[in-house]
């Protein structure tokens, strides 16, 4: 099958991840799934395998060696990336029940090392192969819109309840 547009997700091992990775296959992208947990995605490579996908790429946000891994790698199976969804993310241990200011100091720092510092890590590492691109569009939980380089596209990924909710309402 002929695939013209391309999109990378980040963090696609489980939930909202997962199911993007999926709606895009459904879509017709050539999918790019990443993930810390390769171990761990049982599901994901099952879907990846039964598209006729490359397998799932290890990438850990916060570690830039791995980003740096992850770009090379992806450099072997696309020449120009449409979409990049910084999808990875974490949250604290009693999420979401817990009260802003019971929060400890390094949770926080750890969700934002991840959530905010990995987004812009990312967007501009994979920055090169998103500017081959017509589309240019950078997708995440809205942390990443002061980090997108000019003549890239913003769009927050409006989060919903239920994974299944999601791919029905993120449309690139």
């Amino acid at each position: 099958r002929k695939m013209s547009k391309t999109v990378l997700i980040t963090g696609c091992h489980k939930g909202i991840g997962l199911g993007l990775v999926n709606q895009y296959l459904k879509e017709g992208y050539k999918v790019v799934a990443t993930t810390r947990h390769v171990e761990e995605s049982t599901e994901l490579k099952e879907c990846l395998k039964k598209a006729g996908e490359d397998p799932v790429i290890k990438m850990d946000v916060t570690d830039d060696a791995s980003i740096e891994a992850a770009l090379k790698e992806t450099q072997k199976r696309i020449d120009k990336l449409d979409i990049l969804i910084n999808n990875a993310g974490i949250t604290n241990r009693n999420h979401p029940e817990d009260k802003a200011l019971e929060i400890n100091r390094q949770e926080m720092l750890d969700v934002y090392n991840t959530d905010v510092v990995g987004a812009l890590v990312v967007t501009r590492a994979f920055r090169p192969l998103m500017e081959k691109s017509d589309v240019k569009k950078v997708k995440g939980n809205g942390f990443c819109v002061p980090f997108v380089p000019p003549g890239i596209k913003c769009m927050k990924i409006p989060y919903s309840p239920t994974i299944f909710e999601a791919p029905r309402i993120i449309r690139p």
